[in-house]
């Protein structure tokens, strides 16, 4: 579905909702972009999906993908990529091996000096 496609089904769902004489019941919505790509520049792609969509972003980590989230009300859009692909590995070995990613804040830097 192209981007023109979505936020027509968008405003058209918007729209119903307006009309609706009934209360209804909504919770919060997530929509999700995916940016895992097999080309190496998963991060440079990022950085532009969050740049296209404007607002406040904020990075969110879990434990498998990368996250940048903006929230529009009830609305959430999350832009992800696997650590995998936009973070370093990073293995530090003590009394227990301890495994985390280490995720560069420079993908929001890049949105921003970009604009």
């Amino acid at each position: 579905m192209t981007n023109v496609e979505y936020a027509k089904a968008l405003r058209e769902f918007a729209t119903a909702l307006e009309g609706c004489d009934v209360e209804l019941n909504l919770v919060e919505q997530t929509f999700y972009v995916s940016c895992n790509f097999p080309s190496g520049k998963e991060a440079e792609r990022m950085a532009s999906v969050v740049k296209g969509l404007g607002g406040k972003f904020e990075k969110h980590d879990n434990e498998s993908d990368y996250e940048l989230e903006r929230v529009i009300g009830p609305l959430k859009i999350r832009v992800y990529a696997s650590h995998e692909s936009v973070c370093e590995r990073v293995t530090t070995t003590e009394t227990v091996e301890v495994t985390k990613w280490v995720c560069p804040p420079s993908i929001l830097e890049l949105a921003s000096d970009a604009q």
